[in-house]
């Protein structure tokens, strides 16, 4: 059990040691983040909607009578 919850401190470590190096590295170029932060905010609205339509999906399967259209409405 050690060994399991050992191994996901590392995981999560790693993975936050990885989004604070990029932090670090964009908080130092200041002029290189003016010129993509229009992109990094683009990037970040679509995967939350890929996400919410990606969740809506599934209950919308359960409770749909008509799944052709219900999916026809979502795309």
């Amino acid at each position: 059990m050690l060994t399991i919850t050992l191994r996901i401190f590392l995981s999560v470590f790693a993975v936050s040691l990885v989004s604070l190096t990029g932090v670090v590295l964009l908080s130092l170029h200041q002029s290189f983040l003016r010129k993509i932060l229009l992109s990094l905010v683009s990037f970040a609205i679509g995967a939350l909607f890929a996400n919410v339509f990606l969740h809506i999906l599934p209950e919308m399967s359960e409770t749909s009578a008509n799944l052709r259209t219900s999916f026809g409405l979502v795309l």
